[in-house]
């Protein structure tokens, strides 16, 4: 069985750090060039979808250096108000966890055990400070943490346009530790209609995180993922997660339920 830190790390990922990846284009047609407004208002459009509800069955592979499992994680978000996923193992749920604006709750099935501390439970954890908001985006395959009214800078691709949160002489500053700021990388599809992959390097950790939204499915004239790809890098190790979405639906109504037995006891 896979501990309950594990899960840890695949319910917030992607809320530590985004990086771009550079897969290269068939054919290596060079696109056309795009001024930096353009591409921040492709960003824009897609950062301000409005929805009410969104559902999901996901099929996960997670590997790492001492782990390689399978399971299946069902996601409800309830839009700027809860997010629950449920953790299920040999077809069994074990894991329950509920995140809303200022909070983070977890009930370990297996363990009898569970988990109530702040939203701030994840930057602990982590050392990344992120909303509810961040992790609806992540899973939702929406642009991480974007603001139209920062300052983007236009980049180098081999696929898509690819625009960053700095510069590349703070990029240099960061390589050399002279900077300590987090770097976000949003890459955006040819025709600038979805969002293709994003990139998070944080210098404190030394961590690097990549998520590939590889392909994506329509639904409402929206595309939503299919299949997603994670990596994440770090001095200690490279943690791999692949994920199917299934039965996806979007603005139904979503129950949000979820119950600590008064038998459990505090996790350690």
């Amino acid at each position: 069985m896979i501990r309950l830190t594990k899960y840890g790390i695949l319910l917030f990922c992607g809320l530590m750090i985004i990086a771009c990846s550079k897969n290269n284009t068939e054919g290596n047609v060079k696109l056309p060039k795009m001024k930096d407004a353009e591409l921040v208002q492709a960003l824009d459009t897609l950062s301000g979808l409005e929805y009410s509800s969104f559902y999901s069955k996901i099929s996960t592979k997670y590997s790492d250096s001492s782990l390689n499992v399978s399971f299946k994680t069902s996601l409800r978000i309830r839009a700027d108000s809860a997010t629950i996923m449920t953790i299920s193992y040999a077809r069994i749920p074990f894991v329950n966890a509920l995140i809303t604006t200022d909070s983070v709750q977890v009930s370990n099935k297996k363990d009898k055990c569970y988990i109530k501390e702040s939203i701030n439970f994840i930057k602990e954890k982590f050392g990344v400070e992120f909303s509810l908001k961040n992790i609806e985006e992540l899973m939702m395959g929406l642009p991480l943490d974007f603001d139209s009214e920062h300052k983007y800078f236009q980049m180098e691709s081999d696929v898509g346009y690819t625009l960053c949160s700095h510069s590349k002489r703070d990029l240099r500053k960061i390589k050399n530790g002279e900077l300590n700021v987090v770097a976000l990388f949003y890459t955006l599809s040819p025709d600038l209609d979805q969002l293709t992959s994003m990139t998070v390097l944080s210098p404190e950790n030394n961590t690097e995180i990549t998520v590939n939204y590889k392909t994506r499915e329509r639904i409402d004239s929206i595309l939503f993922p299919k299949l997603v790809e994670i990596r994440i890098v770090t001095p200690a190790q490279e943690i791999k997660i692949d994920m199917e979405y299934k039965k996806t639906r979007v603005n139904k109504v979503e129950q949000i339920h979820f119950v600590i037995p008064e038998s459990y006891g505090k996790c350690e």
